[in-house]
């Protein structure tokens, strides 16, 4: 997305088999290859379906997130 600039990851939920997704370890190491810490990764790790979307920060990165457990986790990853 965005000419190499940005990046859609998505696992697949719970209650939607037909969709298809990456795995958490997939998304994982995608982040962490762009220098996520593991404080990230853990908050990252801890969202709940209220959380709504989520963002944080680091080095040239932001990333927005959100979990639902029927539409799975939706990261995108941009670079500043």
């Amino acid at each position: 997305m965005d000419a190499g600039k940005s990046v859609e990851m998505r696992t697949a939920g719970e209650k939607s088999p037909y969709l298809t997704g990456l795995k958490q370890a997939e998304v994982d190491c995608v982040l962490k290859a762009s220098g996520a810490s593991s404080a990230v990764l853990a908050k990252m790790g801890k969202t709940r379906a209220l959380d709504g979307t989520r963002t944080d920060s680091w080095s040239n990165f932001e990333v927005s997130y959100s979990y639902h457990p029927n539409s799975g986790f939706a990261v995108i990853l941009e670079e500043k």
